[in-house]
């Protein structure tokens, strides 16, 4: 696709598929084209040349499909088999449960992974004459059991083989039979890299939690999380941190606890009182009441000017205060 012109590849695209609601270049040359007909899709897997030159179309491995969780009791000894044929008119294509190990021993559960052929999640599901409610699916985070770093799998691993518990070179001891003592690669503290108590591992989980709930891309999950709960505590989430985003600058205090003899703290001052008209019963009460002007005006006001000059000042003032 790279030795074509962009604007053949739009017009060759629009002539198999319509306009497309978006068409992507990735990082390998190939092209995601993204439509809203399923005409348009069928078009689009039966194409085997491109301008003249073969092609192959296939559909997205996870972008055409999403996956939920339900929680049914009522399931409990129904094989996933089952399950899909009951539900495939709902368009579940798979359906896994949820197995735990708990002293050693593994416990299947009954919460069950459903996988549906459609992108867009459903609210719940109608398991029988039951309505049960899907949440969404969030995978753990991808962990390689080659070097125990995360964000890619031991086939794609091109570090050296280490011991999940020393983390020394897996090659000098077995793992299974390790005596040292306990080193987390990725953290450090004392505990075996595969263990969730790690604190790596729990950032790592809260990426995840913000890409699926929030519905954007890892590069961005991954800002948010480095950015909000790197320097938080590991049990803070993320919902918990936008509720409560607030002035902390904001100073409370109870006023019941506050004496005379104290003073209490960012305690707005009254607004000045307005003087009342002075009496102007003798000549020495207006000179008291006189404002004092500037030289350029000192001898220019009467009695009437004076009063209306000082309010004006008073007013000023008060509005100075207000601001």
């Amino acid at each position: 696709m790279t030795s074509i012109s962009p604007f053949v590849i739009e017009k060759t695209l629009e002539s198999v598929a319509g306009v497309p609601k978006s068409v992507k270049k990735l990082r390998t040359g190939d092209l995601l084209v993204e439509v809203e007909k399923s005409a348009h899709a069928r078009n689009l897997l039966d194409l085997t040349s491109f301008f003249n030159r073969p092609c192959k179309c296939i559909a997205h491995r996870t972008l055409n499909s999403s996956r939920g969780v339900i929680r049914c009791p009522d399931l409990a000894g129904v094989s996933g088999t089952e399950i899909v044929q009951g539900l495939a008119d709902q368009h579940v294509t798979a359906a896994r449960r949820v197995k735990i190990k708990r002293d050693g021993k593994e416990i299947i559960t009954n919460t069950i992974i459903l996988t549906f052929g459609v992108p867009f999640l459903p609210s719940s599901v109608k398991v029988g004459y039951l309505h049960t409610k899907v949440t969404q699916y969030i995978p753990n985070p991808l962990q390689c059991y080659n070097c125990f770093k995360f964000g890619h799998n031991e086939s794609n691993c091109k570090g050296e083989f280490i011991c999940h518990k020393c983390k020394q070179s897996g090659f000098s001891h077995e793992p299974d039979r390790c005596k040292g003592p306990l080193c987390c690669v990725n953290c450090g503290e004392e505990h075996s890299a595969r263990s969730r108590d790690c604190k790596t591992w729990r950032i790592e989980k809260e990426v995840l939690n913000v890409k699926f709930t929030q519905g954007i891309g890892f590069p961005e999950a991954r800002r948010i999380a480095n950015a909000e709960f790197m320097p938080l505590s590991l049990t803070t989430t993320y919902s918990s941190v936008t509720k409560s985003n607030t002035n902390k600058s904001t100073t409370f205090f109870d006023a019941s606890t506050q004496t005379d003899s104290e003073p209490v703290p960012n305690i707005p001052k009254e607004k000045p009182k307005i003087t009342e008209k002075p009496k102007q019963t003798s000549q020495v009460q207006t000179a008291a009441t006189k404002p004092t002007l500037p030289p350029a005006v000192q001898n220019v006001p009467s009695k009437g000017n004076t009063y209306s000059v000082g309010r004006l000042m008073e007013k000023e003032q008060v509005m100075g205060i207000a601001k």
